[in-house]
């Protein structure tokens, strides 16, 4: 999925990453992304994966030295800790959010065949309750958490729903979105097979796999193509 979504957004810099011309540079995002789902699904690799640099800023110059000094570990600023620690306390104070969390498998990769391609993933929690079986993925916004089935779409959280379901054979996807600013609101947006939003991620992801099969598969994709748009 996250493939995908790096081809749907700019196809030449993923055509150059396949021949490993490329490298996708790091971000901050996925840094304090990662941290806050190890904190609340895997809290045992907190202390082999990150460090946290006493400072308010990763412009500071104490940051930056601890990064240098930091190997394989990332690095998150004091702030960035509380942040992840309010929205992890959140979560947890919801009855219905901490059952999910304390009774999953978390982590869990699969592998499997999807509109004819091979495709893999690693759902965050698998969920298997009353004959139900659940995919739970978490999510850290910087938007209100009311608006986040719009900006799912923008994301393409519709086809990560509907790829992770196929890949599962799961029959619900739910996203646990949390704010990032205080109060740190969480939620919780479900979705089956017979949803919309289900539904429109199947036709996305099909299309999209689709044009990876054409692009890269059968070998259409020329990085030397010249793009022409015409309006004669």
């Amino acid at each position: 999925n996250s493939m995908l979504g790096r081809m749907t957004e700019n196809i030449r810099l993923f055509a150059l990453w396949m021949e490993g011309r490329y490298e996708y540079p790091s971000s901050s995002h996925f840094v304090l992304g990662d941290y806050f789902h190890t904190l609340i699904l895997e809290p045992h690799k907190l202390e082999s994966k990150f460090l946290m640099a006493d400072v308010s800023s990763r412009n500071t110059k104490a940051y930056k030295d601890l990064v240098e000094d930091a190997g394989n570990k990332d690095v998150i600023t004091r702030p960035e800790y509380y942040m992840a620690k309010n929205m992890s306390e959140n979560i947890m104070a919801h009855d219905i959010l901490r059952e999910v969390i304390e009774e999953s498998e978390h982590e869990v990769p699969s592998v499997n065949e999807v509109f004819g391609i091979k495709c893999k993933g690693k759902a965050d929690m698998v969920w298997d309750v009353d004959g139900v079986r659940i995919i739970a993925d978490l999510k850290s916004t910087s938007k209100y958490v009311t608006d986040f089935e719009k900006y799912a779409y923008i994301y393409g959280y519709h086809r990560q729903a509907a790829m992770y379901m196929e890949l599962f054979d799961a029959d619900e996807f739910w996203f646990i979105p949390s704010e990032k600013a205080f109060p740190y609101t969480p939620a919780l947006y479900r979705y089956g097979r017979n949803s919309e939003f289900f539904r429109n991620g199947m036709n996305r992801l099909e299309r999209d796999l689709s044009t990876y099969r054409t692009m890269f598969i059968e070998g259409q994709y020329n990085l030397n193509d010249l793009l022409i748009v015409e309006d004669i």
